[in-house]
């Protein structure tokens, strides 16, 4: 409330609140609107606010859900899962060996785009990290001989190219 009044912004002028999705947001959200309802004058002006049909109304002002953390959260859940998780500390692995100097140099000479090492906590590094290795398949089957770079067709084709 204090910082709507800081920048002058009127309680009918707040349509939606967006936020991520944890409990103190919903909560400090419900504390909104109970001010609102009972602002200084006693009058309920819930009902001169726009209240869309959207996650959660909550008496007043809506509460939006963060599309995009929904859909880290998914994305997260996927990819800790045992099987896939399995699967891409493999593919570490093999990108880990990709990146010492034996094998840079060979990426160099040849011209090859480097093996990118993802950070297992942003998953759009993760599929940098994919999308780099299908890209490097070609030499990477050249190479076979190095048992620490053998890559299995089923991690391939479940890992890779879904």
């Amino acid at each position: 409330m204090e910082v709507l009044t800081a920048y002058d912004i009127n309680f009918d002028q707040v349509l939606t609140i967006t936020t991520d999705n944890g409990a103190d947001t919903i909560q400090a959200t419900n504390d909104f609107n109970y001010e609102i309802n009972t602002s200084s004058n006693g009058d309920s002006i819930a009902g001169d606010l726009i209240c869309m049909d959207l996650d959660l109304s909550i008496d007043g002002i809506s509460y939006v859900r963060s599309r995009a953390q929904t859909f880290q959260r998914c994305v997260t859940d996927v990819l800790t899962s045992t099987e896939i998780k399995e699967k891409l500390d493999t593919i570490r692995t093999i990108v880990n060996k990709l990146r010492t100097p034996l094998y840079l140099n060979w990426f160099r000479n040849e011209n090859y785009p480097m093996p990118i090492l993802d950070n297992s906590s942003r998953w759009t590094s993760t599929y940098r990290m994919l999308q780099r290795l299908i890209e490097l398949k070609d030499y990477i089957e050249q190479i076979k001989h190095d048992a620490a770079l053998e890559i299995s067709y089923d991690t391939w084709h479940l890992q890779l190219n879904s």
